[in-house]
Formats: C-alpha cells, sequence, structure tokens
C-alpha cells in the first residue's frame, strides 16, 4: 500500500524557468484529496518550502536543504549544521569568483552558490576536505556536510508520520534526489531527469511536464493505493 508521496521542486514539478506546473498542483491536490500525504523534498530553505507548501495544498513533512532540515506540523529538526560547509566555501572563494544564491540568509545547515561556476570544479577544490560534499540540483551548487541527503531525511520524515518507506512513493529529477528515490518503496524519474537518476529509478515517466506528473497521479489513485 502506498501511504505517502514525496517529490522533489526544481525540475519535477516546475519548468525550466522555475516557474510550477499547474497540473502537477492538480495531481498533488487530487492525492490529498484521497488522504494520501504529500512531503516536498527541496535543496531550497524552508522558509519557502513551507510557503510552497501552504499555497499548493500539501499537508506531510517537509525537507529542506537537501535534508539538512525536517520540518512538520510546528516542529523543526535540524539535521545538521553549516560550520563546515561555510569553511569549505571561504576556500572555494580563494580560488574561485563564486557567490552565494540570494537565501543564503536563511540556510542552517549548508552553502549553495549560484551556478557562474562548475559543479565539478567545486568538487575538484574540496575534494580533500573531510565530511564535506558537493552537490547540484541544477539550479544551484550546494556544499554540506557528508551524510545529510534527502534519504536520510525522508527516514526521519516517515517516523513523523508513522509510515515505512516501503509505503513511499519518492519522485525526483537530478542527483541530489538519488538517495531519496533509493530509500523510497517506489523511485520515480520525471521525463527530463539526469541519466543518473533514471538509473536508479524503478519508472521513467515518458509525458514531460505537469502533464506527465498529473497522469502518474491520475494512475496511483485510480489503482487504489496499490503497489506498481
Amino acid at each position: 500500500m502506498i501511504k505517502a508521496l514525496v517529490t522533489d521542486v526544481d525540475g519535477t514539478i516546475t519548468d525550466g524557468k522555475r516557474q510550477v506546473h499547474l497540473k502537477a498542483v492538480e495531481g498533488l491536490r487530487l492525492l490529498e484529496r484521497t488522504g494520501i500525504p504529500v512531503m516536498l523534498a527541496t535543496g531550497n530553505v524552508e522558509p519557502i518550502a513551507k510557503g510552497l507548501s501552504t499555497y499548493m495544498g500539501t499537508s506531510g513533512p517537509i525537507i529542506a536543504e537537501n535534508g539538512g532540515v525536517v520540518s512538520y506540523k510546528g516542529r523543526r529538526s535540524i539535521l545538521s549544521d553549516r560550520t563546515k560547509p561555510d569553511i569549505a566555501f571561504e576556500h572555494v572563494s580563494k580560488h574561485l569568483s563564486v557567490r552565494k544564491v540570494d537565501t543564503d540568509l536563511w540556510r542552517v545547515t549548508e552553502v549553495a552558490l549560484i551556478m557562474d561556476v562548475s559543479v565539478e570544479e567545486v568538487r575538484k577544490l574540496l575534494q580533500n576536505f573531510e565530511g564535506v560534499k558537493v552537490n547540484t540540483t541544477g539550479f544551484a551548487i550546494h556544499i554540506h556536510n557528508s551524510g545529510i541527503n534527502k534519504g536520510s531525511a525522508l527516514e526521519v520524515a516517515c517516523s513523523l508520520l508513522n509510515v515505512d518507506l516501503e509505503e513511499i512513493v519518492a519522485i525526483g529529477d537530478s542527483e541530489n534526489d538519488i538517495e531519496m528515490i533509493e530509500k523510497a518503496g517506489m523511485g520515480v524519474a520525471v521525463k527530463n531527469a539526469s541519466s543518473k537518476l533514471r538509473d536508479r529509478a524503478d519508472i521513467t515517466l515518458e509525458e514531460g511536464g505537469g502533464e506527465g506528473f498529473y497522469e502518474f497521479m491520475e494512475d496511483l489513485v485510480s489503482r487504489g493505493q496499490k503497489r506498481y
């Protein structure tokens, strides 16, 4: 039985301009009406994710900062800190012209960079930094603590919902979604997903954009929450 769904935001329920697909929102609300809570898992900060959750109508926990923060019903779990990421950023800034994204003001567990440089350049500079990992959403470069990811945060979120990981459907598009896709009982890649993610997903959607996302939501509901 499928008891909850977790979805990435950027690139999964948005287009290339980061505009939310309205048909995807319709699909998420369809699930919510049938009693399946939807969780958002994003590299973005908690305040933005909370606002998005409120206006879209999702009721499940929020995973923010690539797994560094889990928020649910007014309770907030901080699963990491940004001490090492800040030190790593200072090192990178000595060698590359890098800028933090404008949401850095609210970040508590990681540093996110505007993609003025390549993720490979940042990774190379930090390859000997113990305990630090570099990831990308396709919209920003994220420097965070090793072991922090959407998959480990999903375990925390599932405990808050009192559901098992095997009862979760996870949907994403980028490499920062891989651990989440692998942890869930069913992992789904959207049509525009990276090859790394598609290789690890159980299903890749054949239609792109909000239409493909909505059709998948419809299919989940029509199957009466049964596993594929």
